[in-house]
């Protein structure tokens, strides 16, 4: 049901407030569900996916769901999170004319900000991320990255 408010509405307060009732719901389950496992994959792949404007918020959540909640909802995901956030970072550097519009060019520098903030909870509290060569990638693009606040976060 939080997958079809999510997707289904335009409105960005009822969108935080399903995010933010999902979180708290993952938070409560120890262990992952069938339930859990089918939000948490639709959490990662939606990263990629949806509408620009949600990235931020959905980048928050699940950095805060690995800081605050058991990663152990996050390990069979770990490849394909890293591979989306190391994605999505190379796209936030080097935008392309025509793909330029996909991310608000105002925003691109919080976006980054919050892609490496996820990183680092990832590497923090995601066992075995450190090793994933994704993970590693997107890292060497923070530390080398123009913004300031973006290569100290990845130190």
């Amino acid at each position: 049901m939080t997958i079809n408010i999510i997707e289904g509405s335009s409105d960005l307060h009822v969108v935080v407030q399903a995010l933010s009732a999902a979180s708290v719901w993952i938070n409560e389950t120890i262990f992952p569900t069938a339930a859990t496992r089918r939000y948490m994959g639709y959490l990662v792949d939606g990263l990629r996916s949806g509408q620009e404007y949600l990235l931020e918020q959905k980048l928050n959540v699940v950095t805060e769901l690995l800081e605050y909640a058991k990663s152990i909802h996050f390990e069979e995901h770990r490849r394909s999170l890293a591979t989306v956030l190391c994605t999505i970072l190379i796209e936030l550097q080097n935008p392309k004319q025509k793909e330029f519009a996909k991310f608000n060019q105002y925003a691109n520098p919080l976006l980054r900000v919050a892609v490496v903030e996820t990183l680092v909870a990832m590497g923090r509290f995601l066992d075995g991320s450190t090793q994933e060569p994704a993970w590693v990638t997107a890292m060497e693009l923070a530390r080398n990255d123009s913004l300031l606040i973006v290569r100290k976060l990845a130190v």
